[in-house]
């Protein structure tokens, strides 16, 4: 079958290929539910098969991506409501129509379903501008696993009583329910993009060139720090917006960096394009405080042997892909972390590594939390299970 995660589930799991079920239609998926008792895979394109352990046996795997309408777009209201299976490059499509986009970029985001975003819940750089996933997820129709339907959330921002499980859903890479449909908050379409290109020698020197920029009148959407291989590392900006406001804030940013190059192109989003396939086995994200980026960059260097190294300052998340480590480096690296209040997560790396070390750190203190979470919403276990934290 020509689907990632049925061409990589030698590297998902140790155990049997699941079969596969693909529901046209929600009423199809909900029989199909009602009438299995078995574990289920949720997933929409699969472009993140490599993130989370080793699956568990599962007897199917539920291809969502027939659930792919846009239901409803009140482009006055800045509001559309879409089923989960539709590509995120198909929605602004639709919604470019009206000079209208989504604005997120997470890994691999020219493939990725709307679906799938938000059960991971990564945002990418425009986070500092546009806010992250969970910002504009605004409600959900989700199915449980005996097929029970419910709603969170609605169409209006702040529209809400009481715990919002729209939050709870996003980033619970689909352990708790199946999203059928979501809405969501968009924005206007930036009518420009300008990319800044600083060089630099440092980490430090850029996270300072960072830190200079944030008390100058600017909105950028993304300011990341890029090192690949032999290459010279660099700082881009990117600036979105109107054409007028985009190239004056790109003309200020020249004047007080000399060394600064104006580009035309997204090279911010290239540069993540680029990350998330180069060829090096285990990739490693670091989740850190702004004010201990540095530290985290070069304690992870001195342990590794770093093929390329990405530091969004925008969302404080470091991204290092490597050639090589064991599980013995990897807990070593996170015992030298927790002091700077950062948390390394293992994004891809191979099974076997999997196998020795949990890919999401070490227990925290409310994870009895998320397990009771965990029983009350699907006491079976039987959405994605082992992917997430150890007994989720």
């Amino acid at each position: 079958m020509n689907h990632p995660i049925a061409q990589h589930w030698n590297e998902i799991s140790l155990h049997p290929t699941p079969q596969w079920l693909h529901p046209e239609s929600q009423d199809a998926l909900r029989q199909f539910l009602r009438q299995d008792s078995g574990t289920y895979l949720l997933c929409g394109n699969g472009s993140k098969w490599w993130l989370g352990n080793p699956s568990d046996p599962v007897g199917h795997c539920i291809d969502l991506r027939g659930l792919n309408r846009v239901l409803e777009y009140s482009p006055g209201d800045l509001t559309v409501n879409v089923e989960a299976g539709i590509s995120l490059f198909t929605l602004n499509s639709v919604l470019s129509e009206k000079n209208q986009t989504f604005p997120v970029d997470p890994p691999m985001a020219r493939e990725a379903t709307i679906g799938g975003i938000v059960a991971v819940g990564i945002s990418g750089p425009l986070q500092q501008l546009y806010g992250s996933v969970r910002d504009k997820v605004l409600g959900m129709k989700v199915m449980h696993a005996d097929g029970t339907i419910t709603r969170a959330g609605g169409r209006v921002v702040k529209n809400v009583a009481g715990y919002d499980l729209c939050k709870l859903y996003t980033g619970s890479l689909g352990t708790l329910v199946a999203i059928l449909e979501v809405i969501l908050r968009v924005f206007p379409a930036s009518q420009a993009t300008r990319s800044v290109v600083i060089p630099t020698f440092s980490c430090e020197q850029a996270k300072a060139m960072f830190m200079e920029m944030r008390r100058m009148p600017l909105a950028p959407s993304g300011v990341v720090y890029w090192e690949i291989g032999n290459q010279s590392p660099c700082l881009l900006m990117r600036i979105c917006g109107a054409p007028k406001l985009v190239d004056e804030q790109a003309s200020r940013l020249a004047s007080e960096f000399p060394s600064a190059g104006i580009q035309s192109a997204d090279l911010i989003g290239s540069a993540f394009h680029s990350f998330y396939r180069n060829p090096c086995p285990i990739w490693l994200r670091i989740e850190s405080l702004l004010s201990s980026m540095e530290e985290v960059v070069r304690r992870v260097c001195q342990e590794l042997m770093v093929n390329s190294a990405m530091i969004d300052f925008s969302s404080g998340r470091c991204h290092f892909a490597v050639s090589s480590a064991s599980a013995e480096d990897l807990g070593r690296i996170r015992g030298n972390l927790k002091e700077l209040n950062a948390a390394l997560i293992i994004e891809k790396a191979p099974l076997s590594l999997k196998q020795q070390v949990d890919v999401w750190g070490s227990t925290r203190s409310d994870l009895m939390l998320a397990r009771k979470i965990k029983a009350t919403l699907d006491p079976r276990r039987r959405f994605n299970p082992g992917i997430y934290v150890r007994d989720i």
